[in-house]
């Protein structure tokens, strides 16, 4: 009898490894011709501040019924990325401190337009959803806004988030500068009243209501957050703007 239940154990362990593989180790990229360009994994959290940047994407209604998740951004120009990081933090579902991620193999591209997808039943198994997926990637001194669908090529509608991990709720005001320019063309309140993933918008025009041109522009956040004694906040992200991925 004990030598039954030994098997049984021998093999629970077998079937809980593999399906463990097959969550993490067996999901890969499947664009970009033939190659394996990435995996997903488990890592330890991105951390390293009370308030740090964890994605900026285009928003809008993306998803849709498609068998695979797209990524889409925009390369402004040829040559290595500094970062390509699609991620989410689980701390909920697994140990503390945990997240799923997933980067590329190698971050050399052309100018234009970028696309990876990979089958959606990856997502699936994970148990997450495209819409909770944190996108950071970054060309030079500046951050590209990442898309993702499970749909085909959509026009990005309603701006930007840039979405990160605050220690506390925030009070301050957002400015939208040319790279280089000394004079906003954008100034907006954000306040958000506890902390954790803190969302800043922007809805891509100037103070006027006009699409803003094309180009790298400075995101600052200056002024407080909102913990048990008030502290200054003040971060400023660069990032590359274009109107649209066509």
């Amino acid at each position: 009898m004990k030598k039954c239940i030994d098997i049984m154990a021998i093999l629970l362990l077998f079937a809980v490894s593999v399906a463990r593989a097959q969550m993490c180790d067996g999901c890969e990229w499947s664009e970009r011709g033939d190659r394996s360009e990435g995996v997903w994994k488990e890592a330890s959290m991105i951390s390293g501040g009370s308030f740090e940047l964890m994605s900026v994407r285009y928003k809008g209604s993306l998803g849709g019924d498609g068998s695979e998740l797209k990524l889409f951004f925009w390369q402004p120009e040829a040559g290595e990325l500094n970062e390509l990081l699609v991620w989410k933090p689980l701390p909920s579902k697994t140990n503390d401190d945990v997240a799923y991620k997933m980067e590329p193999a190698s971050r050399q591209f052309d100018a234009g337009l970028q696309q990876f997808s990979w089958p959606r039943d990856v997502i699936d198994s994970l148990g997450l959803s495209h819409d909770y997926l944190h996108t950071r990637i970054k060309a030079g001194d500046g951050h590209i806004p990442g898309l993702l669908t499970t749909a085909g090529l959509p026009a990005p509608a309603g701006g930007y988030a840039f979405v990160f991990d605050s220690g506390a709720g925030i009070d301050a005001e957002c400015t939208i500068t040319p790279a280089g320019g000394s004079d906003p063309i954008a100034v907006f309140e954000c306040y958000e009243e506890y902390g954790g993933e803190v969302t800043v918008e922007w809805d891509g025009n100037d103070t006027s209501g006009r699409p803003a041109a094309d180009g790298l522009y400075l995101l600052t956040i200056d002024g407080e957050m909102l913990a048990e004694v008030l502290r200054p906040v003040e971060t400023v992200v660069s990032f590359w703007h274009r109107a649209t991925l066509q």
